[in-house]
């Protein structure tokens, strides 16, 4: 069907090119631009779905709904143009998630058209997201209209409510490298606070002998007390680091691109202190394996140490975002911590 056929093409060519690198833009979008074409999408697409609900299809009915993917994919390509690591994969995500809603709203109502003339429907392809091996970001899948709760397949109205709340995602977009960071750090520190909550609880039942699985040994109780601190210190550093940098950052830190790069790296250090508590804590439970817990631990204290190394060179450009007697009484603590887990004799 050529009415549908250029404008289901062009979102195509978006949803692939959304994955590609662009230079930086003297045109840079501001939040305020975001809600606008948020709302614009909101429109055009309540738009475009009422005149297909009554009409058959048409290639300028999809004209101003092509002018606000245009539009979409402006904005896109110009934060993207400064946007580090971070920022871009969750733009990725969200203005993708957006394209994708959009295309099967019209793949929805071309199926329709096509069962009214009796033409053979093309099998929808399944809505599963694939590894992109070349980024390890996910890949955009049509929507699946008959993949919901109900067993139903949505209508295009109700599809028109996806589209809504991909934009609204957008309309509420932040468009600062510090925030994409400082949220991502956020999320990494809550996974270590429920890694502290599940070896607490262990540490609670050990107090009271009051175990369902097989009793820990003497030995293996004294590690738990100090694992769940550690997992709580880690927690602590990240929580803090993560809302300093939500509450500092600023148009200056965000055009030095070293410290950016900086900030990006203590995420990617943060993720492995994730890593490695969350296999400690889960290496609690009786029997546990001795040499994994001495390995792991012995990993984690470098990669604490590497991260407060990374955060003690951007207090010039970011102030406040430690204090120094947090860094002291982290790498005591920390230390100490280990001292109790690891026995002093241990050579990995």
């Amino acid at each position: 069907m050529g009415e549908y056929a250029h404008f289901l093409a062009q979102i195509e060519t978006y949803e692939k090119e959304i994955k590609e690198e662009y230079p930086r833009s003297p045109h840079i979008p501001t939040e305020g631009n975001l809600r606008n074409v948020a709302k614009l999408v909101e429109h055009e697409i309540t738009k475009l779905t009422l005149v297909l609900q009554n009409e058959k299809a048409q290639e300028i009915h999809f004209e101003s709904m092509e002018k606000a993917m245009n539009k979409l994919f402006a904005i896109f390509t110009n934060i993207c143009g400064y946007a580090g690591v971070t920022l871009k994969r969750k733009l990725r995500s969200i203005f993708g998630a957006v394209f994708a809603s959009v295309k099967t709203v019209v793949l929805e109502f071309k199926r329709i058209e096509d069962e009214k003339e009796g033409k053979e429907v093309e099998k929808e392809e399944n809505n599963k997201s694939q590894e992109d091996t070349t980024t390890g970001e996910k890949e955009f899948k049509v929507f699946n209209p008959e993949e919901n709760n109900n067993n139903e397949r949505l209508t295009p109205t109700q599809l028109v409510g996806v589209v809504w709340e991909s934009a609204k995602r957008i309309g509420e977009l932040s468009i600062s490298n510090h925030v994409a960071i400082s949220q991502e750090m956020k999320l990494i520190s809550l996974l270590l606070l429920d890694a502290h909550e599940e070896v607490q609880a262990l540490v609670e039942a050990t107090e009271f002998d009051d175990f369902e699985d097989e009793e820990l040994s003497e030995e293996e109780k004294k590690r738990v007390g100090p694992v769940a601190q550690f997992a709580k210190a880690n927690f602590t550093l990240l929580d803090r680091v993560a809302q300093k940098l939500n509450e500092t950052a600023s148009e200056k830190i965000e055009n030095e691109v070293n410290v950016i790069e900086k900030l990006e790296e203590t995420l990617l250090i943060a993720d492995q202190i994730s890593k490695y508590t969350d296999e400690i804590c889960s290496g609690m439970y009786a029997p546990q394996d001795e040499e994994s817990i001495y390995k792991n631990t012995l990993e984690l204290r470098r990669q604490v140490e590497k991260f407060l190394e990374v955060i003690e060179t951007l207090d010039e450009q970011i102030p406040k975002l430690t204090a120094k007697k947090l860094v002291v009484v982290v790498r005591t603590l920390i230390g100490n911590l280990c001292a109790k887990i690891i026995p002093a004799d241990y050579k990995p």
